[in-house]
């Protein structure tokens, strides 16, 4: 929805109650600018052109205003456009409605222009042209051996997140074909999701028990090599 002014519908823009209350002014004779003289010094003057004030230099009176607009030509109107978004519009297009901008009997009405601007999306998705990007957190163990998860995307639709082995802390996966539509074309850029490893805040003394056999057995066995 925009609020613009549109030509009053009672007047039709002229700001007089009817055809008959609209005048030639009599101070400019209809011309819409009047003659000066001003005496530069005794027995010599400059003839100057300016606008006439009493019509403004529309050359034209009105007697009884409108009273629909108050003799404003114009009154407020609310228009609602359709801005249809089709997938993968790029960040800043531009949608063009042409002469719908406020309209004046002085000036051909101008365009609305509609902007497309992404919205800020609470779950932490990025875009970047056609790529998408995300932040997935992981435990330590999952870090060290692997993970299978889901990641619901956009639309509802879900992306299977699959690692082996160890996964460093900041490691970015690249899942091809998963980002944001290309506009006009039947592809989709990639999604590069970013690992952040959380460590836990403390640890049982059973477990810290079993992580430094494993890691004394890991290091006793790089000593063989």
């Amino acid at each position: 929805m925009l609020n613009k002014r549109i030509l009053c519908d009672h007047c039709r823009g002229s700001g007089a109650a009817s055809d008959g209350d609209i005048h030639t002014c009599t101070t400019c004779n209809g011309a819409g600018v009047r003659l000066v003289k001003q005496q530069i010094f005794p027995g010599m003057y400059a003839q100057s052109q300016v606008t006439c004030n009493d019509c403004n230099g529309r050359g034209k009176t009105i007697k009884k205003q409108c009273p629909h607009c108050g003799g404003q030509k114009v009154i407020d109107h609310t228009a609602q456009y359709t801005l249809e978004v089709t997938p993968g519009m790029p960040e800043g297009h531009e949608v063009v409605f042409e002469g719908e901008a406020d309209e004046s009997p002085d000036w051909e009405a101008g365009d609305v222009v509609l902007r497309v601007r992404s919205r800020k999306d609470k779950g932490g998705w990025r875009r970047k042209e056609s790529s998408l990007y995300w932040k997935e957190t992981i435990g330590v163990d999952e870090a060290l051996l692997g993970f299978d998860r889901n990641l619901t995307h956009l639309d509802g639709h879900t992306v299977r997140l699959l690692r082996k082995g160890v996964t460093q802390p900041g490691f970015v996966q690249t899942i091809p074909g998963e980002g944001m539509p290309i506009m006009d074309h039947s592809t989709h850029g990639d999604l590069f999701v970013e690992y952040n490893v959380v460590l836990p805040v403390e640890i049982s003394p059973q477990t810290r028990r079993k992580l430094a056999e494993a890691f004394q057995a890991s290091g006793t066995g790089h000593d063989e090599l």
